[in-house]
């Protein structure tokens, strides 16, 4: 090493994120990537800096306190710990987050609460893909009186007849209830059940959602 080298500041220092990310990967010291990935004021660098650590709990402390959305799902990725998995799917404030926390859980009410609850209708979805089974939605809707909850549940259930049921049996009195109807209409594919609907059913929103669908 020469005098000059002596004096040169590693590129992980380098006033350039750009280079500080390309000198990650040469860095052997993993206190080192751990304070990057900690500190680091650019957001890119201590995202692609996660990727090179392997302690779960650096991984745990940037995927609940950091700051961006990205290096917290970077962290997210490589977390393990199941209980800490279900507390950032269900309380971080970035629903991208919390989509990608839901991928890696597995236990069925917690995904159940989630597609009933969350905020987004993104990470809704993917906590029923996941569940992928009918029937816990329609003994929700069966079961649970509140308007919000069943409406949930009819949007996530696939059985034609089923939500043909919902939308024919009602009830049509009161507005709110007509969201739910609608919203069976919206998951039903079979062409002539929808004729049936729209021809005993005289609530209009449920019969223009219908008129979109079909050619009536």
């Amino acid at each position: 090493m020469g005098l000059f080298d002596r004096f040169t500041k590693p590129k992980w220092e380098n006033d350039d994120p750009e280079v500080r990310k390309k000198a990650l990967s040469k860095i052997d010291d993993p206190e080192i990537l751990i304070d990057l990935a900690k500190n680091d004021p650019d957001d890119g660098v201590r995202r692609e800096a996660v990727k090179y650590i392997s302690d779960e709990a650096v991984l745990i402390d940037l995927a609940k306190n950091d700051s961006n959305g990205g290096v917290r799902l970077e962290a997210v990725n490589l977390i393990g710990d199941g209980a800490v998995l279900i507390d950032i799917a269900k309380n971080d404030s970035d629903s991208g987050v919390r989509r990608q926390t839901v991928k890696k859980i597995d236990d069925r009410d917690v995904l159940m609460d989630i597609a009933m609850e969350d905020g987004s209708e993104d990470v809704r979805k993917e906590a029923a893909r996941k569940i992928n089974d009918d029937s816990v939605f329609k003994d929700i809707y069966r079961k649970r009186t509140d308007y919000r909850t069943r409406l949930r549940a009819v949007q996530n259930i696939n059985d034609d007849s089923f939500l043909a049921e919902v939308a024919l049996n009602g009830p049509y009195d009161n507005d709110p209830y007509s969201d739910i109807i609608v919203a069976a209409v919206e998951n039903i594919d079979d062409e002539k059940l929808l004729r049936k609907i729209y021809e005993d059913v005289k609530v209009s929103d449920v019969r223009s959602t219908i008129s979109r669908r079909i050619r009536i």
